[in-house]
């Protein structure tokens, strides 16, 4: 889709931060078209060892340009990435008013992001659910043929990390050896 980035459509920012040593910093927002009920990604790319406050910019200027970034979804391993976007926005931080939220939207059955816009994902407890929803959303079609999301050619990255997403005996734990570009796939399916 050729036309220009809506400022006042919804947009999902997935973060996955530079966690272990050849770990890049990895960036990706998805727009929703509600016009036509698809998807396309509007940015994604990786940073090599960048300063955090560098990437807190990024992050801000990225939600200016872009407009309505409904959620933040972010490596929730890395706490001091996702408690500085959650300060730098205004939002509590602390780990018990976090733990207070977290078991009332469980108690409740609130999904998370209804009640904040940066969501720390626990990876170790919900990768396989993140991977097996991105597949299912990358692969589907419909009844033309056309797919649920599109992605640009000149997101290389993400578009190779599509291409070599290798698991392990888990049909839905990501072999990141084997995987090109891992950080983006990360980011992706965080968004």
């Amino acid at each position: 889709d050729r036309r220009p980035i809506d400022k006042l459509s919804v947009k999902a920012m997935g973060i996955d931060s530079a966690f272990g040593g050849g770990s890049n910093f990895s960036v990706t927002v998805i727009e929703y078209l509600s016009d036509i009920q698809k998807f396309r990604i509007i940015h994604s790319e990786e940073y090599h060892r960048p300063e955090l406050q560098s990437m807190l910019d990024l992050i801000w200027d990225l939600r200016k340009q872009y407009g309505n970034i409904a959620n933040i979804y972010v490596d929730g391993s890395a706490p001091v990435v996702w408690q500085s976007l959650k300060q730098m926005l205004g939002e509590l931080w602390n780990e018990s008013y976090m733990k207070t939220v977290i078991d009332s939207c469980k108690q409740f059955h609130t999904p998370l992001e209804k009640r904040m816009v940066v969501v720390p994902v626990n990876f170790s407890t919900e990768h396989r659910k993140l991977l097996q929803g991105m597949k299912w959303a990358v692969e589907y079609t419909d009844n033309e043929g056309k797919p649920l999301i599109g992605i640009h050619p000149r997101y290389e990255k993400l578009i190779t990390s599509l291409r070599t997403a290798v698991t392990t005996t888990d049909p839905y734990t990501l072999n990141k050896v084997e995987t090109s570009f891992s950080d983006s796939l990360d980011s992706f399916r965080l968004s």
